[in-house]
């Protein structure tokens, strides 16, 4: 045991395959503050309660850096937001922000229905049943893209939207593996892939710049971003970075969302009949816009409450750069420091009946909202992630649509289990029936 934690803290050793339901164990066992082992000189440590949360993202954040379990990515990632540590990461995040506000993303609204549609559109006439994770995954890669980049890539679309999946196939099972060397093979697939995708993304970048007609994407966006002291703006290789990291945030996490939420619906027919109501109530059969967002209260609801259910990040790390100190417990320097949303989100202490799906517990007028870090489905403090408006947006966007069109209901016998990798996702298909409602 490490003699600088408090007795009655240590984990037995468990299986970091599928680490949940050891975290799991450890935390409603041995608390909030939980010694995980030791590897070398180096301490893992499970924080769950949201006040240990703050004090790591928030109160304390510049003692504790980027995990190092993500060095793995960094082929794809480069120095973008999620990688980059430090003044660097400062610099860009500071540039970046103005174009993530929400009001900005309004513009990508309608590409992001017209995109929605045509995907429905293929529904109609495809054999049933669908695997709706498999739908999802195709549906946000294209509205990503779309967004990212415009409508006019044409087939470069399934080039990109192909080698992305070969290249975050391979960066899961590096995570997973804690970084271990790839099988025989497996890294040449991975470099072609990864080539494949920057030589794409670098011609965009370089056409972009030789064009000066108005587009409204998020690439445009980047471009016309400038440092305020001076004024310059994002160079080749920074544009290349922090498109790749919007890739993996706007497209990953947003597919595992969207399939959870889709299960949680079919399992809980009272949430989707109400979520149906008011969508028929407000948007009466017609194409939602950004403005009719804020009249479809008990859509974002569903939203949130799936992310809080299943969040797409169920655990990710920071490495305290010098000693701390939690309630006694001695965090020491270079710990690898384990935060949970899916545990967080169901204290008990914070949320009550946390493993029941009840969309309510968001509403505006309820007499005691959550404790900010308690729900974290984006993380929190300064590095929480800079596209959660984009993420809300599109997952909100794609529930009103789907819904006006189809009733989704779960092929009876399956499994539906998580498997947690980079993002939390089911494990296999996720097979419905859809009811056409036109």
């Amino acid at each position: 045991m490490n003699p600088k934690l408090k007795q009655g803290h240590q984990a037995q050793p468990g299986s970091y395959q599928s680490p949940l339901p050891f975290l799991l164990q450890a935390w409603k066992k041995q608390g909030d503050i939980v010694f995980l082992g030791q590897t070398g000189e180096q301490s893992t440590v499970l924080l769950c309660h949201p006040a240990h949360v703050k004090h790591v993202l928030q109160d304390n954040h510049r003692n504790y850096g980027r995990s190092q379990l993500l060095q793995p990515a960094t082929p794809l990632l480069g120095n973008g937001l999620v990688t980059s540590e430090g003044s660097w990461w400062h610099q860009q995040r500071r540039l970046m922000q103005p174009a993530f506000h929400r009001q900005q993303l309004s513009a990508l609204t309608q590409t992001m229905v017209d995109v929605t549609k045509t995907r429905l559109e293929r529904w109609s006439a495809a054999a049933m049943p669908l695997d709706i994770a498999a739908e999802m995954k195709h549906l946000t890669m294209q509205i990503v893209v779309a967004t990212l980049f415009g409508f006019d890539l044409g087939e470069a679309t399934e080039t990109i939207g192909h080698a992305f999946h070969q290249v975050v196939t391979q960066l899961r099972k590096r995570l997973q593996a804690r970084a271990i060397a790839p099988a025989l093979g497996e890294e040449d697939s991975f470099q072609v892939a990864l080539k494949q995708l920057d030589d794409i993304v670098y011609e965009i970048i370089a056409e972009r710049r030789r064009k000066t007609r108005p587009v409204n994407d998020l690439l445009a966006m980047l471009l016309s971003v400038r440092d305020v002291d001076t004024n310059e703006g994002m160079n080749d290789q920074q544009l290349r970075d922090e498109v790749m990291t919007l890739f993996v945030s706007g497209h990953e996490t947003t597919t595992d969302a969207l399939t959870w939420m889709w299960y949680l619906l079919s399992e809980h027919p009272e949430v989707e009949a109400q979520l149906r109501r008011e969508i028929d109530e407000t948007v009466r059969g017609r194409v939602p816009t950004f403005a009719d967002l804020t009249h479809l209260p008990y859509s974002l609801m569903v939203v949130q409450e799936a992310l809080r259910f299943y969040p797409p990040v169920s655990l990710f790390g920071r490495t305290s750069l010098s000693q701390d100190e939690l309630e006694g417990h001695i965090i020491p320097a270079n710990a690898q420091v384990i935060l949970s949303p899916y545990i967080t989100h169901r204290h008990p202490s914070f949320w009550s009946h946390p493993d029941q799906f009840d969309p309510t517990r968001f509403a505006s007028d309820q007499s005691a909202q959550p404790y900010r870090y308690a729900y974290l489905p984006f993380g929190g403090g300064p590095r929480q992630c800079i596209g959660n408006h984009f993420a809300l947006l599109m997952i909100q966007l794609i529930l009103i649509l789907v819904a006006q069109r189809y009733r989704l209901g779960l092929v009876s016998g399956q499994t539906i289990m998580p498997q947690p990798t980079s993002t939390f996702a089911p494990g296999q298909g996720v097979f419905m029936v859809l009811e056409n409602l036109t």
